[in-house]
């Protein structure tokens, strides 16, 4: 990825509440140019504990009209829908994006690792967390959040952070995706 714009086209994408009890969820992805415009609303449904977010991201994005102009699909962490876990290689890979998964709070392998022991392929579930990689931590806006990325560095990290973050540490485009989808 070269510099990063100030106006630079990114896909926020969050999930909606759910109760174990439901097969599926809405994923909602915000098209953003900066942190000030919102371009469209992306949806598609994954499985509750499932193993289809990653290809249903790369979907939704790739079948959309904003495939080219979208530099960077900025996530809510790496699980969906429970345990719906995101293989982030293989999203970048397919849509051809960096990727970054931003969370507030750093989260713990060890508890990851212990809500799996509930769901079923708990072999590739565990694998998917490990190869997400290292969890590295930034100091953005006076807070530390924690993230993992595929294809950025730590300085373009910050710069997209700084271009699509309005106020506080939530870059816009994540902000506006669990607005929405938490009243889907």
């Amino acid at each position: 990825m070269k510099k990063v714009k100030r106006e630079i086209r990114t896909v926020g994408i969050d999930d909606a509440p759910f109760e174990f009890s439901q097969n599926t969820t809405g994923l909602v992805g915000c098209v953003f140019r900066g942190s000030y415009r919102l371009i469209d609303v992306l949806s598609t449904q994954i499985n509750v504990d499932g193993m289809d977010v990653t290809e249903k991201i790369a979907k939704m994005l790739i079948n959309s009209k904003h495939q080219e102009q979208v530099r960077v699909i900025l996530l809510d962490g790496i699980t969906f829908g429970g345990m719906n876990i995101v293989d982030m290689d293989r999203l970048c890979e397919e849509t051809e994006k960096p990727v970054l998964a931003l969370t507030k709070d750093k989260p713990s392998k060890k508890k990851m690792f212990k809500a799996l022991e509930n769901t079923s392929e708990q072999k590739k579930r565990k694998r998917l967390v490990e190869k997400a990689g290292e969890i590295n931590e930034l100091n953005f806006n006076d807070k530390n959040i924690f993230y993992q990325s595929r294809g950025l560095n730590k300085e373009q990290v910050k710069d997209i952070l700084k271009a699509t973050t309005y106020s506080g540490t939530t870059p816009e485009p994540l902000r506006t995706a669990h607005l929405i989808a938490k009243n889907i």
